[in-house]
């Protein structure tokens, strides 16, 4: 009697007993947890510690009623092995509760998503998981910067100092390397045998005098140096040249002109190309369509400046009726030439666009008014 007393007294107490029967097994006879789900607070503070998202933590039973105490056993927690049974993919720790619960599994072999003090969130197969407080960490690695020596030789370079992007995104500088005599480091930052000209070299050999100039050097390079600036009232032209620009005082000529008109024939179109530096003199008007008047002339172009005698012929007398002078600078651009002068006659500036064709010797300016189209052919003066 006295024993079944001390029996009640224990059942009051404590929920868990262990009893030894006649057989000398032990059995566990654990309250269920209610439909607790996944995890619940199971196991003593060391739950989940030790294997909490290891390698086939759990069995099947995640978030199921045996996920309390009564099946803890070495699959599904316990005091070391806390979580609930299966939760996430294939062969991955289970589902925590919250203080030192298990993780919740990530991919095969991944740990765990934990609570506060619990394993980390699986990453990919076989790797860490990110950590909750005092978790696991996150998987993966950081990247792991080239050396020099690879650094260089991924960009191809042999010497000098090179500024790039590394394998990682990042901007960097590494010297890589030296030459042996005699062979120099090139400006492609590769040795090479022959000996580099200098810039000033270069731009002398180019007969250039100012801006920036992109060519091939004497060792079969390409390279680009800066060939000087132009001084006193000398502009750079497109030549890389110091030149005096075109004004409105210069060269002038005249000479017989002859005028067509074509009104039958269809029109020819620009051809564009380069422009040779000269004095030119128109020579011949031929116009498509009805017109009164045509424009003839003069015209100079020296590296991107150019003065132009802009005469005006009637169409039915061939007489000259008047003109002015203009002076400026001009561009190129699809077959058009564009030129901003400043009127040598009126004041003010102008600028007026006329399609072009040029050879080495003539430069042909077509301009259209009111659909009707008159071509100028120019020719070179010696």
């Amino acid at each position: 009697m006295r024993n079944r007393l001390k029996l009640a007294v224990l059942c009051c107490f404590f929920p868990t007993v262990v009893v030894l029967g006649c057989s000398g097994k032990v059995r566990n006879f654990d309250q269920h947890s209610a439909d607790s789900g996944a995890g619940g607070r199971l196991g003593a503070d060391s739950a989940g510690s030790d294997t909490a998202g290891a390698d086939n933590a759990g069995s099947d039973s995640a978030g199921s009623d045996n996920a309390g105490s009564d099946n803890a056993g070495s699959d599904s927690g316990g005091s070391d092995n806390a979580g609930s049974d299966g939760a996430g993919t294939t062969n991955s720790g289970g589902s925590g509760g919250t203080t030192y619960g298990g993780g919740s599994g990530g991919t095969t072999y991944g740990g765990g998503s934990g609570g506060t003090n619990t394993g980390g969130l699986g990453g990919t197969a076989n790797t860490g998981g990110l950590g909750g407080t005092n978790g696991g960490g996150s998987g993966g690695a950081a990247c792991q910067g080239e050396t020099d020596p690879a650094f260089c030789q991924r960009l191809a370079k042999t010497c000098g100092s090179v500024a790039a992007l590394d394998n990682c995104g990042h901007q960097r500088t590494a010297v890589c390397g030296s030459c042996t005599a005699p062979s120099t480091c090139g400006s492609d930052n590769t040795c090479m045998s022959c000996l580099q000209e200098s810039n000033s070299a270069f731009c002398a050999r180019l007969g250039k005098t100012c801006g920036s100039v992109t060519a091939t050097d004497n060792c079969g390079v390409q390279r680009t140096a800066t060939c000087g600036t132009c001084s006193g009232t000398q502009v750079c032209g497109d030549k890389n040249l110091c030149i005096e620009p075109l004004s409105c005082t210069g060269t002038s000529a005249s000479g017989p002109l002859s005028i067509y008109n074509l009104s039958g024939a269809v029109a020819p179109v620009p051809a564009g190309g380069t422009l040779v530096d000269g004095f030119y003199l128109a020579t011949t008007v031929n116009y498509y369509g009805p017109r009164d008047s045509v424009e003839a002339g003069t015209i100079e172009v020296r590296s991107g400046t150019v003065r132009k005698q802009y005469t005006v012929y009637s169409t039915s007398s061939n007489s000259a009726l008047t003109g002015y002078a203009f002076a400026g600078s001009y561009t190129l651009s699809d077959k058009n030439i564009v030129i901003t002068a400043d009127n040598c006659k009126y004041g003010g500036t102008l600028t007026v666009t006329y399609g072009y064709s040029s050879s080495a010797t003539v430069i042909k300016l077509f301009d259209t008014s009111n659909g009707a189209v008159s071509v100028v052919t120019y020719q070179l003066q010696p």
